[in-house]
């Protein structure tokens, strides 16, 4: 949003209901001036005219209603309860109809603070029932509409008010109990008459009536101060707009930039090397899929444009013989290749397997990473500027200043989730317009790929080469260990291996889970003594690290004790078996990066996940309560073991983690929107695409009249990402 810049001679403390004390607690909030207040949007609603009374609780619950309910009511009392069990503090809320209980088992000593007689609460949450089978909510969340020396009107409920609730993450709990939502919610009112004038409208005339679209100052307004949910609805439409229009001019402005002509990257032939790889030299034939991504790179490498694609692919669906193949390609035509790896092993990988398919095809490939000795590096120096090595392949060692190619060409980057948008960018720029292609084996939803990598063109591989197990998935607890260590006993004597992966290195005294060190050795002197185990972790260096990954490919070590450091990069056809101890504790993509270091052949394998969290039986105990974190580490369980194509997992690791911010450096967690949800508004995201896209084919420069405000809002808040979009 764009302010007035008067608007600046105002300070927060200046507002009827701040002061000092309460400017404090406002910038703990991420609130540090008007423009912020403003823009510090509820993050839900409670709608009184369809709150239920209390009596209907009894209702809801022996209808079995699984939705969210609320609750207003006045609070009669806060007990903290001893039981035999475990202590607790019991809320009784009452309203003129019933009363009903409201639990807490966590934070009790906060809560107490929080909560007092008298006050005015709204409570939401899913019912359930206590020992006598009575409604209860348990850890609702809650809003305190009026504090217990407030005026109480009795027809509260039926104002026909929808009351916005704000969000106080950020402060500690104990300070709720004095501000709260209400009293963000009463200094808003206070600011808007007098500050709302400030705003200025941030898209142009002809698209908020072309598309019928509320006002900014009307939607600033109803979004703090609901009139009816319709209006209410259209206020949260108008800002859903603005985000998405603003994402989407940024993509097609980008597209635009990197659509520049350039002859020195414009690719002529296939080559001789390419025919004979595909006929003589690999084991197997390319699948459709292979061969459909391999034409859409060959194309962009013909068109004399740079590329810029994203090649997405589950594990194990041959996403390196892309890169090998079209490595091949790019050299046939003079040009250089670099291929950065996140990880030493997965660089080495990447390194032996081309060394492997291009033995007798006249290629100079090498290997830098930070273990490379200062010899070695100095070789590569000199071939590399005078054009003698052909590919390099490495870590982020790539963008050392030393590194200089003499004609770099085809950059690709693989796991690009591990690498910084600046670190991608330093590697693109050691040349002056390279074809990019960014790998990763972590699949994006489909619906996101599309809209937020609008910039990108979208590669796919689904089919997964030919007679290639589904991984049998299956979550167990600790005490099926027993039964699991015969299994993989089993699998040992039919020559296959096993990795069992653990969470932590060392045993940690503020972390109650297994680790690598102490199981290594009880699972060498106690459960596995007659077969070889090996160890790897991320303190080792790299020769160690070597040194135990060639003895389990070729076959000496049977079982691989190990950390997440193998989650990418581990080729190994012969290992059937992995097992992850504390699985909760890993993320859902993490998960099934680590299951795709099995079923890598034709044989049968099987991913073993041990959690103390038992994703089948749920306890029957009514009083049972269960954290947000521990609810989500469920859902990820049970995501991993229901399904293997890793296109629907990434899709349900996005709605529980968040995309990240695409045209930010930030790499993970919630993007900068607000409003729109990639799924449910999939069809106004293409909507507005479509729009962005046309306005910027038609006026590239924004140089119309009626666009102006289009290119003062990009010159204001957004000229920053234009470049690190490019790379992200």
């Amino acid at each position: 949003m764009i302010f007035d810049e008067k608007i600046k001679e105002y300070k927060l403390r200046f507002i009827k209901g701040v002061g000092e004390t309460r400017e404090k607690i406002l910038n703990s909030l991420g609130i540090f001036s008007i423009e912020d207040l403003l823009l510090y949007f509820p993050s839900r609603y409670y709608d009184r005219t369809t709150v239920l009374a209390i009596s209907e609780a009894k209702r809801v619950l022996n209808e079995s209603l699984k939705e969210e309910v609320t609750f207003i009511g006045k609070i009669n009392s806060v007990d903290k309860i001893y039981s035999s069990r475990r202590q607790y503090l019991l809320i009784y809320l009452i309203d003129k109809t019933s009363a009903i209980k409201v639990i807490f088992f966590e934070s009790i000593h906060i809560f107490q603070k929080i909560f007092s007689k008298g006050m005015i609460v709204a409570f939401s949450g899913k019912i359930t029932s206590d020992i006598d089978g009575e409604p209860v909510l348990i850890h609702p969340k809650f809003d305190i509409l009026k504090g217990e020396n407030e005026k109480f009107e009795e027809n509260f409920r039926y104002t026909g008010i929808i009351v916005p609730h704000y969000s106080l993450r950020g402060i500690s709990q104990s300070k709720t109990s004095s501000f709260g939502s209400h009293t963000l919610r009463t200094i808003i009112k206070n600011a808007l008459p007098k500050f709302l004038g400030f705003l200025q409208e941030t898209l142009p005339e002809y698209i908020i009536r072309k598309k019928h679209l509320m006002p900014l100052k009307s939607a600033i307004k109803n979004l703090h101060q609901p009139e009816s949910c319709e209006l209410l609805n259209r206020a949260r439409y108008r800002m859903k707009f603005e985000e998405i229009f603003y994402f989407m001019i940024l993509s097609a402005l980008n597209r635009k930039m990197l659509k520049a002509y350039d002859e020195n990257i414009k690719v002529r032939k296939a080559g001789e090397r390419i025919k004979v790889l595909v006929k003589e030299i690999l084991p197997f034939e390319l699948t459709e899929d292979q061969k459909k991504v391999i034409r859409e790179i060959y194309n962009d490498f013909k068109s004399g444009y740079p590329m810029n694609r994203l090649l997405q692919g589950d594990v194990g669906s041959g996403k390196t013989l892309i890169a090998l193949i079209t490595s091949l390609i790019a050299i046939e035509n003079g040009l250089q290749v670099a291929l950065m790896a996140p990880t030493e092993i997965l660089a080495t990988q990447h390194y032996r397997y081309f060394l492997n398919f291009s033995k007798n095809l006249d290629v100079s490939i090498g290997l830098l990473t930070s273990s490379t000795p200062a010899s070695v590096r100095e070789k590569y120096f000199e071939m590399l500027s005078s054009g003698e090595l052909n590919i390099l392949i490495g870590t982020h060692a790539l963008i050392e200043e030393k590194v200089q190619f003499k004609n770099l060409g085809y950059v690709i980057i693989d796991e690009q989730h591990r690498f910084g948008v600046i670190q991608r960018s330093k590697l693109k720029l050691k040349s002056r317009n390279p074809h990019l292609l960014v790998i990763t084996a972590t699949p994006i939803p489909r619906t996101l790929a599309l809209t937020l990598y609008s910039d990108l063109d979208l590669s796919f591989i689904r089919t997964m080469p030919k007679n290639r197990k589904i991984i049998k998935t299956h979550v167990i607890t600790p005490d099926k260990k027993p039964s699991l260590y015969e299994f993989i006993r089993k699998e040992i004597s039919k020559g296959n291996q096993a990795y069992i992966v653990f969470p932590l290195i060392e045993e940690s005294e503020k972390l109650n889970l297994e680790d690598v060190l102490s199981n290594y050795i009880k699972l060498k002197n106690e459960i596995f003594t007659d077969i070889e185990l090996g160890m790897i972790h991320g303190r080792m260096n790299s020769d160690e690290k070597d040194s135990v990954m060639k003895e389990f490919l070729n076959g000496k070590i049977m079982i691989l004790i190990s950390t997440s450091v193998i989650e990418v990069g581990i080729d190994n056809p012969n290992a059937t078996i992995m097992v992850i101890e504390d699985a909760q504790r890993f993320g859902l993509s993490q998960l099934h990066q680590l299951r795709g270091r099995v079923g890598r052949s034709e044989k049968q394998s099987y991913c073993i996940l041990i959690s103390d969290i038992d994703i089948d039986n749920l306890s029957k105990d009514t009083f049972f309560y269960e954290s947000e974190e521990k609810n989500i580490a469920r859902e990820r369980l049970k995501a991993i073991e229901q399904y293997a194509d890793g296109f629907k997992i990434a899709e349900i690791d996005f709605k529980l983690r968040g995309p990240g911010d695409i045209f930010g450096t930030k790499q993970s967690g919630l993007p900068e929107f607000q409003f729109f949800d990639i799924f449910l508004d999939f069809e106004l995201i293409e909507s507005v695409r479509s729009l962005a896209f046309e306005i910027i084919e038609d006026d590239p420069e924004l140089q119309k009249p009626e666009n102006q405000i289009i290119k003062k809002i990009i010159q204001k808040k957004f000229s920053d990402k234009l470049f690190l979009s490019t790379i992200a």
